[in-house]
């Protein structure tokens, strides 16, 4: 699989919202009513099954965003789907501006400093209210990175390689 065909999950279906086949959906992208743009989607449900379903209508809401799919009539319909995924394609992702970065992207790059030493692969980013911070790890050492301008010199997706400015006290012993 390329990394141009990665299933991308937008959202997480939480539980039927009415008696027409409404959904709430918890949103797992930083633009909830991207939604609205989409018209066909795939379904992931816990036993992996897939459905592609089509979205009639979306409403988004601070607590979430209600989506009623074509296909789904009823409550108990919309109950099949709790704790599915809805995802799309890679190709349909939103554009970022320049220097910025999809999480999924990142995940799996290895990290060098700039001295060409190699820490480990990124295998988490948490989002904090400061900034991410990018967790590395290679065999029992974990090494966590602010993600910003001065330790992140370099990130080369096509390659998966990412490359640090190491700071005192940053990589642990």
């Amino acid at each position: 699989m390329t990394r141009d065909s990665l299933d991308i999950t937008v959202g997480k279906i939480l539980k039927p919202h009415g008696i027409k086949g409404y959904v709430r959906v918890f949103p797992t992208t930083d633009h909830p009513e991207r939604f609205r743009a989409l018209s066909k989607v795939r379904v992931i449900q816990p036993n992996r099954s897939a459905l592609e379903l089509t979205i009639e209508k979306v409403v988004v809401q601070t607590q979430g965003v209600l989506v009623k799919f074509a296909e789904i009539s009823n409550r108990n319909d919309a109950e099949s789907l709790r704790n599915a995924r809805i995802v799309i394609d890679r190709s349909e992702c939103l554009p970022l501006e320049k220097d910025s970065y999809y999480i999924f992207e990142l995940i799996g790059c290895r990290v060098f400093t700039t001295a060409g030493e190699e820490l480990g692969v990124l295998e988490e980013v948490w989002d904090l209210p400061a900034n991410d911070v990018y967790v590395v790890r290679a065999d029992e050492r974990e090494i966590l990175i602010p993600a910003v301008a001065e330790f992140i010199k370099q990130v080369d997706i096509e390659n998966q390689r990412i490359v640090i400015e190491p700071v005192d006290g940053l990589i642990p012993e």
